[in-house]
């Protein structure tokens, strides 16, 4: 299905209309009342669902739906960062698959690097565990990207959200399931991110426009690929510490790519694919872009991350989920995985401050 792209608040509600969708629930948190487009959108007339964490749990999708029936809602508006996005991702699946009614649906994000309203994907935790949705029904219909969005978010949320959307453009560049499109859907967003970044991360409002672009295109890349190894490995690091997605991504990536470049010539594939990475990065070398990409992480100084307790790099490689690990480019064993468990956490501050 192609996804529409909207320009307007105004076009966009008359969008939802023109499908049936005259009193859409609105997913959002409290932060969204203070955006330009609130106004613009009515949303005070809106029936509103906001019971959601920033890593949203199935019983709070459930119950957004619960809202959505109770209000006789025909349709859903998201307006947020991923969270917001996974949840109204979630109510209408079910809404399709227990009450055989598909929902029109538009998104508007206010993080550049989530990417989730590009994909067809979702993320829900049940007990602390992750749970994956992967269904079309995901991918909004409609997209409204609006830059000035991006003003009122606190700075770490601003470069953990752009490091989110670099790890989807380069993981999806060497993923399994890259093809010439995605890739060069990738290489667009990595370009983008080269040019955004720093402003995106000090806040400057000329770079918010191509820091919104990227991540887009970011999440387009990823709704071909999907993720690899990086992203796989994060989870763990956002559950056991707090970290922002975004940031314990990186710290993954961070990891995983100089192991690649060690490990280019097992594998073709991976090795066209650093060379492509470099070159869209204007890099002389796979090896010069992998040393930027560790350089802008540090440069991010995040709060430093605790050292690991007995074990617990074993645990968390225990929690890896493998199917994403099929999506990596090449193998990679326990050992391996718990090694960068470690070096992650066993005070590396270059990666983890």
């Amino acid at each position: 299905m192609e996804q529409i792209m909207l320009d307007d608040a105004g076009v966009l509600l008359s969008w939802l209309a023109g499908r049936g969708a005259r009193r859409p629930l609105l997913v959002c948190g409290k932060s969204a009342e203070g955006l330009p487009l609130w106004a613009e959108l009515k949303a005070e007339q809106l029936p509103r669902f906001g019971g959601f964490t920033p890593n949203p749990q199935i019983g709070q999708a459930r119950a957004g739906m619960a809202r959505l029936e109770a209000e006789g809602c025909d349709g859903l508006l998201a307006i947020g960062g991923g969270s917001a996005l996974d949840t109204a991702k979630c109510i209408r699946l079910w809404m399709a698959r227990e009450r055989g009614t598909v929902l029109p649906f538009a998104a508007i994000p206010t993080t550049a690097g989530s990417g989730s309203e590009a994909t067809r994907f979702a993320v829900v935790y049940e007990g602390g565990v992750k749970q994956s949705l992967d269904d079309p029904l995901c991918l909004p219909d409609a997209v409204l990207l609006r830059p000035d969005c991006l003003a009122t978010l606190p700075e770490r949320q601003r470069k953990a959200t752009a490091l989110d959307a670099w790890c989807h453009a380069i993981e999806s560049m060497w993923a399994r399931r890259a093809t010439p499109e995605s890739q060069a859907i990738a290489a667009d967003a990595l370009r983008m991110l080269a040019g955004s970044t720093p402003g995106y991360a000090e806040g400057r409002p000329d770079s918010f426009e191509g820091a919104m672009k990227a991540a887009f295109r970011a999440g387009q890349a990823i709704h071909r690929t999907r993720t690899t190894a990086g992203h796989a490995l994060c989870y763990g690091l956002t559950l056991r510490f707090g970290l922002p997605h975004g940031q314990a991504a990186a710290l993954c990536l961070a990891q995983l790519w100089p192991r690649m470049l060690r490990r280019a010539g097992e594998s073709t594939a991976l090795s066209e694919a650093l060379k492509r990475i470099a070159e869209a990065l204007g890099a002389a070398s796979p090896e010069e872009a992998c040393e930027r990409f560790r350089q802008m992480v540090a440069g991010m100084a995040f709060p430093p991350l605790r050292a690991a307790l007995p074990g617990e790099p074993e645990a968390l490689a225990d929690t890896v989920n493998p199917e994403r690990l099929g999506n990596h480019p090449v193998p990679l064993s326990r050992e391996e995985i718990t090694e960068i468990y470690r070096a992650i956490l066993g005070g590396n501050q270059a990666y983890a401050g």
